[in-house]
């Protein structure tokens, strides 16, 4: 789904999109690549992304502007999604943005 461009705080890329993980794993769907996460989704304020380029865990603020995961946040997430947000970072350091995905 098409976002509203917003730098990553993290490293300056314009990010113009985003894509639902989760509906992936609620249909215990292994995420193996990008095309296994749900284009339909759409983010609202507190909803978790990761920059495509750096893998940093950003979150939506109240205004769907993009800000760093801080430490505290990401302590208080359950464990299952802490273990999918990493599944998804391993996915994209294995397809980096730009590559040709199979």
């Amino acid at each position: 789904m098409k976002t509203r461009p917003c730098p990553c705080p993290e490293c300056g890329t314009i990010l113009d999109a985003a894509t639902g993980a989760f509906a992936a794993e609620i249909d215990h769907q292994r995420i193996t690549d990008l095309k296994t996460l749900a284009p339909e989704a759409t983010p609202e304020a507190g909803s978790l992304t990761i920059c495509i380029k750096c893998t940093q865990f950003l979150i939506f603020d109240q205004n769907l502007i993009l800000q760093p995961l801080s430490h505290q946040q990401y302590l208080e997430l359950p464990d299952d999604l802490r273990s999918v947000l990493h599944r998804i970072r391993r996915v994209i350091h294995d397809h980096p943005a730009g590559e040709e995905h199979a």
